[in-house]
């Protein structure tokens, strides 16, 4: 079978390896077709038609490799290519005075990026209130285990399919993630409505929280950290919490305070599976931060990013900015300046892209 693009742009699997900037040069009846009528019921047919043969290759072939497939989506080639960032990026030329040049300083592109999304960036409100269910009083020394997902290929989406790859795939090395400390106080403003007394006693954590919200006096051994982890494994048993997105999302704060991206993977990978489409740009940027952090799955972040712009191409800034500086990583300096000024487009005084336009044009 030669390779076809349909009235509604799917191609068939002959196409998949192949790269087309024109699809017209493949079916230069593609676009008259498309314009014609986008739902016929006879281009599905044939949609219809190619998957069905596509999946019974899966089946009848024993050494059929799947990977390589999603290697395509992550390859230099698809990531970098003039089509993906024509499709996104925010068109903004800036190009700098000589006095805004003066006495700039020079700009660092550090591989790590400390920030966590709040979901107050979609209007959702996420504050103790949700948590008052959880078991502050004598939590068990548990630890908030994220279960990595039963994926079904058969059953699921390509960008499902594809997010199990980069998961499984980033898991086997996330060795250079480290501790982010600096997360601990959000995860308290989150789960306590004051920051409970502590205290250690001969190498116990006395917890008190007797002045504020009724809750009593206990002990745990170890430290805060383990205060905070006992409190969020009790969520697990609860289907108040083990179907919300929200409190997987927060889970993965516990474990990137932990220095586990491993685990705060699995937790971000259970929240978007749990989670609307309206908020889905925000938890595919999460899943990209925490590949851009680990240094070396800057392709599988990148990826994510793009899908995370395909949910909602204006909405999250911090998406545009790590667009940029993955681009500066990765030595493409021309696209990073394109991302900077993607970012200033949707916040014209964001200092940190400003920065590190500078750091280009001056």
């Amino acid at each position: 079978m030669q390779c076809m693009i349909y009235g509604t742009g799917r191609k068939s699997s002959k196409c998949r390896e192949l790269t087309l900037t024109d699809p017209n040069e493949i079916n230069p009846k593609h676009n008259m077709t498309w314009w014609r009528d986008p739902s016929t019921l006879y281009e599905h047919l044939k949609e219809l038609i190619e998957l069905m043969n596509y999946e019974q290759q899966i089946n009848n072939q024993t050494d059929f490799n799947p990977n390589h497939y999603y290697e395509k989506y992550l390859s230099d080639q698809y990531i970098f290519s003039p089509d993906i960032q024509e499709k996104y990026l925010l068109k903004n030329p800036i190009h700098l005075k000589k006095t805004d040049c003066r006495n700039h300083s020079t700009v660092l592109y550090t591989p790590y990026l400390s920030t966590w999304i709040s979901p107050q960036t979609k209007n959702i409100v996420l504050n103790h209130t949700f948590f008052k269910q959880l078991k502050k009083e004598n939590a068990e020394l548990n630890e908030p285990i994220c279960s990595y997902p039963n994926i079904t290929h058969r059953n699921t989406t390509k960008n499902i399919q594809l997010i199990d790859y980069i998961i499984k795939k980033a898991n086997e090395n996330l060795t250079l993630y480290r501790s982010e400390t600096i997360l601990r106080p959000i995860i308290y403003n989150l789960l306590f409505e004051k920051n409970p007394m502590i205290n250690n006693k001969e190498g116990r954590m006395i917890i008190d929280f007797r002045n504020f919200i009724g809750y009593k006096l206990f002990s745990i051994s170890g430290d805060d950290k383990t205060l905070i982890g006992s409190v969020l494994a009790s969520g697990l048993t609860s289907p108040v919490y083990n179907t919300s997105w929200l409190f997987y999302h927060t889970l993965s704060l516990y474990w990137r305070l932990m220095g586990n991206a491993s685990q705060a993977l699995n937790c971000l990978f259970q929240s978007h599976l749990f989670s609307p489409l309206n908020v889905q740009d925000l938890t595919y940027l999460s899943m990209a931060l925490i590949l851009y952090n680990s240094q070396i799955n800057l392709n599988e972040a990148i990826y994510l990013l793009y899908e995370s712009l395909s949910m909602n191409p204006r909405g999250l800034l911090l998406t545009h900015f790590t667009l940029g500086n993955a681009m500066a990583k990765k030595g493409h300096i021309d696209l990073a300046e394109k991302w900077y000024q993607s970012s200033l487009k949707l916040k014209t005084d964001f200092e940190p892209a400003k920065q590190r336009l500078r750091a280009i044009q001056c």
